[in-house]
């Protein structure tokens, strides 16, 4: 007849423990952080004409944000993705996004001042940065 040890048993348990224990055996959630973010934009062609923009940030595996900014251009609405780097809650940042199609580059960066987010974008093309206007936001309360 096959018998354990009361010591094998207990090391049997312990084993079996431990996996659930760190994670092995369940699998673990991982906590999202999201950052909602609405405010405006300026292009420089158009003058003071100002554009309504949401930007949503979400932290990645990098310790970056994917982002993602939501506007209307004319009657077309747009969302641009991308990344940005630096504190998100307290500045400064500085991203790179792309237009829908993945035709179109373009690079801000921001500081942040009294709770919003204030700084500049530029288009890049053929490597070159383009100065195109304005953008501030703060976070959706």
């Amino acid at each position: 007849m096959f018998r354990l040890s009361f010591a094998c048993i207990i090391s049997i348990l312990m084993m079996f423990g431990y996996g659930i224990c760190s994670g092995k055996s369940i699998e673990q959630k991982k906590v999202v952080e999201t950052y909602d973010y609405e405010g405006k934009f300026k292009w420089s062609k158009k003058g003071e004409k100002e554009y309504q923009i949401k930007g949503i940030f979400t932290k990645n595996e990098k310790g970056n944000y994917d982002a993602k900014f939501l506007f209307d251009w004319g009657t077309t609405a747009h969302i641009y993705t991308g990344i940005v780097k630096g504190d998100i809650e307290k500045g400064p940042i500085s991203g790179q996004i792309y237009n829908d199609n993945k035709k179109r580059e373009f690079a801000f960066k921001c500081d942040f001042k009294d709770g919003k987010f204030t700084g500049t974008h530029q288009e890049i093309r053929r490597k070159k940065r383009k100065e195109t206007g304005v953008i501030y936001f703060s976070k959706i309360k």
